[in-house]
């Protein structure tokens, strides 16, 4: 079986610090755990943040930042949080000004789920 501390090596530093706090939030049960891992893993991020940019709609890419900040925050997923502070209040000022931020939320956030698959991989051996 693969220890929790492994399933976290090697990953960026924000990244192996929210599987520390995954594991501190103290679930009753690895099931328990596993669904919060499949519920972030499962999130709808860049196709409704790719239409809100297509379709020029600042105020779409200020909610979806939001969601994902709310998504991500419960978490402890503190640098991607800050990241979509960041987006949601450029998005409230004009979308061309959150642009330049969309593409690094992205980027976090795809380290992020990376990482909880190889969380739930791991967690769901026997």
């Amino acid at each position: 079986a693969v220890s929790a501390a492994d399933v976290w090596r090697g990953v960026p530093v924000e990244v192996a610090d929210l599987g520390a706090a995954i594991i501190g939030l103290g679930f009753d049960s690895d099931e328990e755990l596993l669904a919060l891992i499949r519920c972030v893993r499962r999130l709808s991020v860049r196709e409704p943040i790719a239409a809100a940019l297509e379709a020029g709609d600042a105020d779409a890419l200020r909610r979806e930042a939001h969601r994902l900040k709310g998504n991500v925050s419960w978490i402890h997923a503190h640098a991607l949080s800050a990241a979509c502070s960041k987006l949601e209040e450029a998005s409230r000022s004009c979308i061309d000004e959150a642009r330049p931020l969309v593409q690094p939320v992205l980027d976090q956030f795809e380290t992020l789920v990376a990482a909880l698959g190889r969380a739930e991989l791991a967690w769901s051996q026997p």
